[in-house]
């Protein structure tokens, strides 16, 4: 197969606020991507595929109600998908685009759906999305929300299909869909040696990953069914919706990623490079910060910042910490909260300036920004965990096991290779200590928890 290039199109949407404008505003949105896309393959040559970006078609208007959501969304083909369609031939590409997809099977549902399109115009592939935020309205059906129908509807191969093509084989995933499955898979053969018993990984889909946690909460304690998962983020869920698990009852067997550490960033250009800066500009108005979403590290991140350090702040939340980022460089906020991931790059570039991290230290990325917890406010600094937890009251010699060989796994030389080149940041901790960071996380969270549930009204 000969080298390709692919394009991702980040474009200015149409949002549909309205049923009448669904139509009109979905065709504006259509011709920019086309565009774009013409532009990009008349200056690059050999484009091959090009990927649009989740609600780049409808846009993402968060108070609509479930019933105006599934009112505007579309069956899969629609009016749309034709439009699409040309696109991919005329410029005989591979083109993916994103809906929100009604479906007769599913009534009173819609679902968040991607579709691939081959250069004859063909939907080739259909997927759809299986974790969100289930937040603000978000609540699009995934398949492990009606998994028995789905799969009598469409198949078990549909809940993560592939298509082999000429360009490769393609498949899809959307957003908090890629949130654990690559760590847990790439420790999986690892882990599987120092056990000496195989390890299989399921990707539970539903919710944000609720399903997943509430399946290893009532599952026998004998070891084998644990669960990869993240703090403080899914604390912020649990103590919001009561999903029926609590983490802090959990078996707690080893902490494996960490140190993505939340950020404050400002455009490069920006007269802000303080915190008193910050300060300062909030005695004279309310400051935007854009963050991805609501309910997560990002927006705990801002809710830290309003409560702990009192700055007059409006959060304005985006689907993603890319579009978050791109806010503030183009200046339609004042700042934003986001990842290491998602500024290092664009601060590597001159497009934003770091000035404060929520971290517990500095990271390597930032090692000349100051902490807020340097800056004299304790109680804001966190960490962002990814580790493994089991069913509550599992016997301790299984435990001591379990966490015996995941500190092996994890310190294995091949395995921290693999991370390295996939940019997991290793911060490997014991079973008490992933306790105490728990236990710490679900007493931030609760602290905070009227401010999180205010921001969300």
């Amino acid at each position: 197969m000969d080298p390709y290039d692919g394009v991702l199109i980040q474009s200015p949407c149409q949002v549909v606020r309205r049923l009448e404008e669904r139509e009109s505003h979905i065709q504006t949105n259509i011709r920019r991507i086309t565009d774009l896309i013409g532009f990009l393959f008349h200056r690059i040559g050999e484009v091959k595929l090009a990927v649009t970006g989740e609600y780049s078609l409808f846009g993402q208007y968060r108070p609509r109600s479930t019933e105006e959501w599934i009112e505007i969304a579309l069956p899969i083909p629609n009016f749309a998908t034709d439009l699409l369609g040309e696109t991919a031939r005329k410029f005989e590409i591979y083109l993916v685009g994103h809906f929100l997809e009604r479906h007769p099977e599913f009534p009173g549902r819609y679902f968040n759906t991607t579709v691939i399109i081959d250069p004859r115009g063909e939907i080739v592939l259909t997927y759809r999305k299986h974790n969100g935020p289930n937040n603000l309205n978000t609540t699009y059906t995934g398949p492990g929300d009606v998994y028995r129908r789905f799969i009598e509807v469409f198949g078990e191969e549909a809940l993560f299909p592939v298509v082999d093509t000429p360009i490769g084989r393609l498949g899809v995933l959307v957003c908090g869909d890629i949130q654990y499955p690559e760590v847990a898979r790439t420790l999986q053969p690892f882990l599987s040696k120092y056990l000496n018993a195989p390890v299989v990984i399921e990707n539970v889909a539903g919710a944000g990953g609720k399903v997943g946690r509430n399946q290893v909460y009532k599952a026998k304690p004998d070891g084998y069914t644990l669960v990869l998962t993240g703090v403080p983020a899914p604390m912020i869920s649990q103590k919001m919706d009561n999903p029926g698990y609590k983490m802090e009852e959990m078996t707690p067997i080893y902490n494996i990623t960490g140190g993505d550490y939340n950020y404050l960033a400002v455009p490069y250009d920006s007269p802000l490079k303080t915190l008193e800066d910050l300060k300062n500009l909030g005695k004279q108005k309310s400051i935007k910060v854009s963050g991805s979403g609501i309910g997560n590290n990002s927006y705990l991140a801002f809710v830290l910042l309003k409560e702990k350090v009192r700055l007059n702040v409006k959060y304005i939340p985006f689907d993603s910490g890319t579009e978050a980022a791109l806010a503030v460089i183009s200046k339609q906020v004042d700042m934003a909260t986001g990842s290491v991931v998602s500024f290092s790059p664009l601060a590597e570039q001159k497009r934003i300036r770091v000035i404060a991290g929520f971290g517990p230290k500095r990271h390597d990325s930032f090692t000349e920004v100051p902490t807020l917890v340097e800056l004299g406010y304790r109680d804001v600094g966190f960490d962002i965990s990814l580790g493994i937890l089991g069913p509550p009251r599992m016997p301790e010699d299984i435990a001591k096991a379990l966490e015996s060989a995941t500190a092996k796994a994890v310190a294995d030389p091949a395995f921290v290779a693999i991370a390295r080149r996939s940019d997991f940041t290793l911060a490997p901790a014991s079973a008490g200590e992933f306790r105490r960071m728990i236990l710490e996380s679900s007493k931030m969270v609760e602290e905070m928890l009227p401010a999180l549930k205010a921001g969300m009204d």
